[in-house]
């Protein structure tokens, strides 16, 4: 994959030194935040401005500070791995949509062979300004918009692996360095299927949450939060003590999984630290909605604490 999307790039100066200085500890409710050195791939690639990736990785020094392999799932996936990763390193991911990802278009659009359409390019610098990619239905050409991700994370075309997995999932494998860290191998799973239906999840998903995950991540997923009592409650059942469910950090959402607290055994995280990052980094173009500000971008970690009632 040789794609460099330098008309994309912008110039965006980082002055946070706790991201450029290596490792930094800092107070987190009692416990200890990694925050490890400012990973700029992405913004060179022009997919992410510098604060988004700033506050992803700030998500990463609480959930996944000592980036151990972990399990996840992403509901409303779409194209989005540059987000994912840097916000939680997890190593092996179901993502859910509705969205079908087709094989042999992605063993293509890996391989190379494909142009910028305006489609891609208009996610690109949506994403760059937004801190999410934008679509109002289904994901179109979400095969170029993964090889773009992938393209944006430094992935090398020769580690990057496709094939068809149970009922009909396309399994991706690649080798990745999180920044600061050891190259390893990443396996993400593409589940074609409503999130907000757990009674018609196929198999392989079913499962992936008997055994029990560590996350479940979800962002920009439009109206699906409406529909939290449908599915939250099933996933929060299905994550390991001590794990983590991320979610837009918007005040309508806090308030539907705080009303779903007593069934989901999730507490929301405090953290000074990541709620002055949210803040400052409202100013990014883009990123302030005047009736949901952080959505998309300000995901918010909730810690499983306690098994479900």
């Amino acid at each position: 994959m040789n794609m460099m999307l330098n008309r994309l790039q912008k110039p965006a100066p980082i002055d946070r030194a706790a991201f450029l200085s290596g490792v930094k500890f800092m107070p987190l409710a009692g416990r200890t935040a990694v925050v490890r050195a400012f990973d700029a791939r992405p913004m060179l690639a022009g997919i992410l401005d510098s604060g988004f990736i700033e506050y992803d990785m700030a998500v990463c020094g609480i959930i996944n500070p000592q980036h151990q392999p972990k399990t996840a799932i992403y509901g409303c996936a779409g194209a989005d791995i540059s987000n994912f990763l840097l916000a939680t390193d997890a190593t092996t991911a179901y993502f859910v949509d509705l969205s079908p990802v087709y094989p042999d278009l992605l063993h293509d659009m890996l391989s190379g062979k494909f142009e910028l359409t305006d489609d891609a390019f208009n996610y690109c610098t949506v994403k760059y300004e937004r801190g999410f990619g934008y679509t109002s239905d289904l994901m179109r050409d979400i095969e170029t918009k993964i090889a773009i991700e992938l393209n944006a994370l430094g992935i090398k075309q020769e580690t990057l692996k496709v094939r068809t997995g149970k009922d009909g999932t396309i399994v991706l494998t690649f080798e990745w360095a999180y920044a600061g860290r050891e190259p390893r191998t990443y396996t993400i799973v593409y589940v074609c299927a409503n999130i907000e239906r757990p009674e018609t999840y196929p198999n392989i998903l079913k499962e992936a949450l008997k055994n029990g995950v560590d996350i479940y991540y979800e962002r920009a997923s439009l109206f699906s939060g409406c529909s939290y009592y449908k599915y939250l409650v099933a996933m929060a059942s299905c994550i390991k003590p001590g794990g983590y469910v991320l979610v837009d950090d918007t005040s309508l959402i806090k308030r539907w999984v705080d009303e779903l607290k007593a069934y989901t055994g999730l507490t929301r995280v405090d953290s000074p630290f990541l709620e002055r990052l949210k803040v400052a980094h409202m100013s990014c173009p883009g990123s302030y909605s005047a009736m949901l500000p952080g959505y998309g971008w300000a995901t918010w970690p909730y810690i499983k604490n306690r098994p479900n009632p």
